[in-house]
């Protein structure tokens, strides 16, 4: 059995979804974040993540005018990724799996 480490950036008032209130992405962020993702093997999305970040970070990774965002965009391009859902939806993200369930709650 493996550990499920939960990483979240909020806001000191736990604000996590209000896009006026969060956080602004900048290379100083992705390398913290680029420095963690070196120290996991798999990433967990919920059905509604998924989606944009599947499309941001695919485009990013040849797209992005920063190369901090760009090394960033291919190591998390390529790592497991595993998303949650209780129906099915397609995963086309490079490394993506279904864990489908109509039990899973939310």
């Amino acid at each position: 059995m493996r550990k499920i480490i939960v990483k979240l950036h909020t806001s000191l008032d736990n604000v996590v979804t209000d896009l006026e209130q969060w956080l602004i992405m900048n290379d100083e962020l992705l390398k913290e974040s680029s420095e963690y993702y070196d120290t996991i093997d798999a990433l967990m999305f919920g059905s509604k993540t998924y989606p944009g970040m599947a499309e941001y970070w695919e485009a990013a990774e040849t797209r992005a005018e920063s190369p901090v965002e760009k090394a960033f965009a291919k190591k998390i391009n390529g790592k497991k990724k595993f998303v949650v859902s209780r129906w099915e939806q397609k995963v086309t993200w490079r490394n993506s799996s279904l864990l489908q369930s109509p039990d899973i709650e939310g």
